[in-house]
């Protein structure tokens, strides 16, 4: 892997994907802003979690500090086993994950409460959303 032009990838797609949020949060009378990437696969994440924190966290923290702005809900979409980023993602403001296959996995870390089918509000163990 080349680190730097991951780096500068990474940032050219999480410019887009503020500035489509900014928009839509501008343009439209939104409930939530709903962002994702599937990072994950059945059993783990694609990458350490180390790795996901150093390349993939801050672009994330972007995208949701554009929710918080407008006062909405961020939702985070990733099919695939995240227990290992769930602290991660509460830290930097994503409050609902839709996903498959890491139901035991993801409820046995976090304190992560089934609305139904695939959604789960995420709020730290004894904490509040």
């Amino acid at each position: 892997m080349d680190p730097e032009l991951a780096a500068v990838m990474l940032a050219r797609c999480a410019d887009f994907s503020v500035r489509l949020s900014e928009e839509a949060c501008a343009r439209f009378p939104l409930d939530w802003l709903w962002t994702g990437d599937d990072v994950a696969g059945q059993q783990a994440l694609i990458m350490n979690p180390v790795t996901w924190r150093d390349l993939i966290n801050p672009h994330l923290k972007r995208i949701a500090d554009v929710g918080k702005a407008s006062g909405l809900p961020v939702a985070y979409h990733c099919c695939g086993a995240l227990a290992a980023i769930i602290p991660d993602l509460i830290d930097i403001g994503i409050d609902v994950r839709y996903g498959a296959y890491d139901v035991v996995a993801f409820a046995s870390e976090e304190a992560v409460h089934n609305d139904r089918d695939n959604w789960y509000l995420l709020r730290r163990r004894g904490g509040h959303a």
